[in-house]
Parts: C-alpha cells; structure tokens; sequence
C-alpha cells in the first residue's frame, strides 16, 4: 500500500539510486512536515520529509511483511504442534510481537498520508488504508 501511495504522488520514479549511489527526492516533495502519531510524536517531534525518513517509512512498513509469516510460523510451531508448559507464555508474547508490529507499519502509513493528503485525496486512499487495516486486523485475529 506504501508502494501504491508512493506511485501515486510520482515518488516511485525517483527511488531508482542516481550515478552517485544516492535516491533523489523531488523537490516538490522534501521538506514537508511529518506528524508523526501519539506516543512515537514524543520521540520523533515534527521531522520534515526526506531520505531518512523515507527508508524509515518503507523500513517501519515492510517490517511486518518480513513478521508476520514468521512469527505465525513460530504461532502454529511453538504453541500449537509442541505445547508445554510455556506456551501460554509464548503465545502471549506472539501476540504482543504482531501487535507491536501492526501498529509499527499502520504508524508508517498513516504519517506518509497525512503528509501528502492533498496529493492523495483525489485517488480516496483514506477508504483503501481502512480496507487493509481491516484485512489485516481481522486476519491477525481470526
């Protein structure tokens, strides 16, 4: 979905690396404002939109990508094939893992949004995000 807002506001384009090894964001594009949700607000404050912070998007996104299907492994492994005394335990902390990641991704959408809101507004990605998020909530808690 990431990927899909990036194509949307001309992004994709400019994320193949220059003859220097460099990404080179548009112009258009560098500088904007960052409102980063609560609690992670209060450690990141208002950063501005720039190389750095479109690896961290792409990095906090793709982290549950990468989680999900490896602690759904761990899931089905640990807690449901080999159960012992620690599989509560263990399936607890799973559970607090995919939360933990979820949120993580969700953040990094929800702050490229509301940074380029106006670019994306015509194109109603607001329904589409709430439409994954429902997919993936109710796929992590089914």
């Amino acid at each position: 979905f990431l990927m899909l807002m990036y194509d949307i506001i001309g992004l994709t384009a400019h994320l193949d690396r220059n003859k220097a090894g460099q990404i080179s964001l548009p112009d258009g594009v560098k500088g904007r404002e960052l409102h980063i949700p609560f609690p992670l607000g209060l450690i990141y404050g208002h950063p501005h939109f720039d190389v750095k912070w479109l690896r961290r998007l792409r990095r906090w996104t793709f982290q549950f990508v990468i989680l999900r299907p490896i602690l759904s492994l761990a899931d089905l492994v640990l807690v449901d094939l080999m159960p012992s005394d620690a599989s509560k335990v263990i399936g607890i902390a799973i559970t607090v893992g995919l939360n933990i990641s979820v949120t993580t991704a969700f953040y990094a959408l929800l702050t490229f949004y509301h940074a380029f809101e106006e670019e994306l507004t015509h194109h109603r990605p607001l329904a589409k995000l709430v439409c994954i998020k429902g997919v993936v909530f109710f796929a992590t808690w089914q």
